[in-house]
């Protein structure tokens, strides 16, 4: 029977993009390069999400968009990064420049569709980048200077700002008419009481001051991480803000958190911090438990310190295992204290899931390396299944049983994988259970 062999021709548009769309951009360029019929494409999936960082290289795209109409509307996400350029030259004119923000500015005139738009630019003081442009679907918007008043007006659908740097002062991008619809927020601190009150923000990502103001409010709490806080809880989302992520440039104020949990129904809050050694990162974990139990609801937590010179995570062990199991019964202590607590990750970067299967419940590493797992489980599960060999029978039972019904691939059944791989490596003492 003959066979009449396909080509790419045969398939549709839509099927085309999807392939190209699972491809890196290298291979979508070779793609693009030895294939016709993905040439004829490859506007909408080469120009979808744009990250730029050279003056060339934004050039020569704007001119492309200027040209090519259908790759301007391909345009999804775009960012461009130019601030190292410009504080490393030491050159920046905008009388100079005028002729490049303006070409920037007709570039953007053309990508109509829009979703995010990211701008680290030198000051734009004449507001020529984004002098008349609209963006029916832009949902998030970043920018490090601060003549973007207008453009945020006329774009009122904008549902995530994110300030870049410390130029933006009180007035001239937030005011009672602008972004209506602001869900999420990250930028410097300050901010929050001209951003949050009377918008539904939900989430927020805060970089706090170094130095706060010193005069004292109620409960020692000083004058400026007051105002923050009071303005954070006047969002009008329904819940008011669940998502609080938190950067702080020295070691984290034990009274600004113990005001965010008594002021703020939090369910996720990370904490940064910068400017710390490993010893000051273990006596703010410790110190950390007093405040725990003023969260009601909290279901989510995460603590990283940096390290000293701040572009690193703070390296604590050599040894994967022996820090996990550090992290292990500090979880469990804090679980003791805040019962609603899923999930955490500390300064391992490793996710820890909690099953209440037994009591006590158990917390998972979400760890890829099975040998890893299975060397963690067996220094702290494993000693306590001498105290309750009941309990940790039950336990073992209901693993197993849960780990029969999930659906492979999803980030818990990698967990419990991991977890029945484990319980298997000690099954000649548990025969009975793993035969059953």
């Amino acid at each position: 029977m003959a066979v009449n062999p396909l080509t790419l021709n045969h398939f549709a548009v839509e099927i085309l993009f999807e392939i190209a769309s699972n491809a890196t951009q290298t291979e979508q360029m070779a793609l693009s390069t030895v294939s016709k019929t993905f040439n004829a494409v490859a506007a909408k999936f080469l120009y979808r999400h744009i990250v730029l960082t050279s003056f060339r290289r934004i050039f020569r795209f704007c001119d492309t968009l200027e040209k090519k109409t259908e790759a301007a509307l391909a345009v999804r996400t775009l960012s461009f990064d130019l601030l190292g350029h410009a504080m490393i030259s030491g050159k920046w004119n905008v009388a100079i420049f005028e002729p490049f923000f303006r070409m920037i500015n007709r570039a953007l005139l053309k990508t109509t569709r829009l979703y995010s738009l990211v701008l680290r630019l030198p000051h734009d003081p004449r507001g020529m980048i984004l002098q008349n442009c609209t963006f029916p679907s832009l949902n998030h918007y970043g920018s490090t200077f601060d003549s973007g008043g207008d453009f945020v007006e006329r774009n009122p659908v904008i549902k995530n700002i994110t300030v870049l740097g410390e130029g933006l002062g009180p007035d001239t991008m937030f005011d009672s008419a602008h972004v209506p619809s602001l869900n999420v927020f990250s930028g410097p601190a300050h901010l929050v009481p001209t951003v949050v009150p009377g918008r539904p923000v939900h989430s927020a990502k805060l970089w706090w001051p170094l130095y706060p103001c010193y005069e004292t409010a109620e409960d020692g709490l000083d004058r400026c991480s007051a105002a923050i806080i009071k303005s954070l809880a006047q969002s009008t989302f329904p819940t008011g803000i669940a998502i609080l992520e938190n950067l702080f440039m020295d070691w984290p104020p034990m009274r600004t958190i113990d005001a965010l949990a008594t002021s703020l129904n939090l369910r996720v809050l990370f904490i940064r911090s910068r400017n710390c050694g490993e010893r000051a990162y273990h006596m703010f974990l410790f110190e950390l438990q007093t405040v725990l139990p003023q969260f009601q609801q909290l279901q989510e937590i995460g603590v990283t310190f940096l390290s000293p010179c701040g572009n690193a995570d703070l390296q604590l062990h050599r040894d994967k295992v022996a820090e996990l199991v550090e992290e292990f019964w500090t979880i469990r202590e804090w679980a003791n204290r805040c019962p609603t607590i899923r999930v955490c990750t500390l300064q391992s970067s490793t996710p820890w899931l909690r099953f209440r299967l037994t009591s006590p419940s158990f917390w998972v590493p979400l760890h890829p390396e099975e040998r890893v797992f299975a060397r963690v489980f067996a220094d702290t599960m494993w000693k306590e299944a001498y105290e309750n060999l009941r309990a940790w029978e039950r336990f073992c039972r209901n693993c197993l049983a849960l780990y029969a019904q999930l659906p492979r691939g999803t980030g818990l059944f990698l967990a419990m994988h991991s977890q029945v791989v484990a319980i298997q490596s000690f099954g000649d003492l548990i025969p009975p259970l793993l035969d059953s």
